[in-house]
């Protein structure tokens, strides 16, 4: 059965309507004891304030390996005296395609970056399936972070920022080694940093990264021949598809998506919905939107 749930959402300054999401479980759900330290302390945020909400975990006996439970039980948050998030409650997990809907600035982006733990909530929980789920959130303002003077092959890259910088710390060890060969001591200082970092690449599979890469940059609808290409040579539905990209490069379980479809034209937004319904099945996706239309084609609740 398909159970009813309220999340009442407050903007700047009224009440707003009251929000209905459905929500529909799978698997047998364990509640993990407050004992075996499923609860989390409130810690301060970045805006210096108390949080009061927490953390609690709830396993799935019955669940798939991969499998991602996350749910707003009640979310209280106020910004400077201004209560933003009231009574808000629903949940979304793998296999689902969740549309999240309301006013200008009824709260929306920051339910999602509740869901990401860069804000506390003032009371209420964040539940989640395991201590460990993955999180990637492609945010409005994604463009901020692309280097237009970076090829398309470079800025992919970049979402293994550790990897590069290893590789480029690598890459100096070896051009100092080759102007120590006078100084056997100094050699084998950078001989042992060398094993060190190699050590280190291994163990983040970084033969593996322009494999993945390549087989993203494929799935977004580039072709070989633009890998070569600046990122400014593309357009601004292109670069929506360089931000999906590089957060799927980090293999989440959970994929937040705000407001995707600005400053889309009519053949990306077409791309995108099809992208969202046909290949995600193994995600748990939330996505706000304008674009009524949009949710209701991509959205399963």
């Amino acid at each position: 059965a398909v159970e009813e749930v309220e999340a009442e959402v407050l903007p700047a300054e009224e009440v707003e309507p009251t929000i209905k999401l459905s929500k529909k479980k799978q698997g047998k759900k364990k509640v993990v004891a407050d004992g075996d330290g499923v609860s989390v302390e409130a810690e301060t945020d970045q805006s210096g304030r108390r949080a009061m909400g927490g953390k609690r975990i709830e396993t799935f006996a019955d669940a798939p390996p991969g499998f991602a439970y996350l749910k707003l039980s009640n979310g209280q948050l106020r910004f400077r005296q201004q209560e933003v998030l009231r009574g808000v409650t629903w949940d979304t997990q793998t296999g689902q395609r969740v549309g999240l809907v309301g006013n200008n600035g009824a709260g929306k982006t920051t339910q999602l970056r509740v869901l990401a733990e860069e804000l506390e909530l003032d009371a209420g929980e964040l539940i989640k399936s395991s201590p460990e789920i993955s999180v990637a959130f492609l945010r409005q303002e994604f463009r901020e972070d692309l280097r237009e003077s970076r090829t398309l092959k470079e800025e992919f890259l970049s979402a293994f920022d550790k990897v590069v910088a290893l590789e480029q710390e690598y890459a100096k060890c070896e051009e100092d080694l080759a102007g120590a060969s006078e100084d056997p001591e100094q050699m084998q200082v950078l001989l042992d940093r060398m094993a060190e970092l190699q050590s280190d690449l291994d163990s983040a599979d970084a033969t593996g990264v322009e494999r993945k890469v390549d087989k993203v940059l494929g799935a977004m609808g580039f072709t070989p021949e633009d890998a070569a290409l600046p990122v400014s040579a593309f357009s601004g539905g292109w670069k929506m598809r360089i931000g999906l990209g590089k957060i799927l490069l980090k293999e989440p379980q959970v994929l937040l998506l705000d407001e995707p479809t600005n400053h889309m034209d009519l053949e990306s937004v077409e791309w995108l919905e099809r992208y969202l319904i046909e290949q995600t099945s193994s995600l748990a996706l939330v996505i706000v939107s304008h674009d009524r239309e949009f949710l209701d084609r991509v959205s399963t609740k």
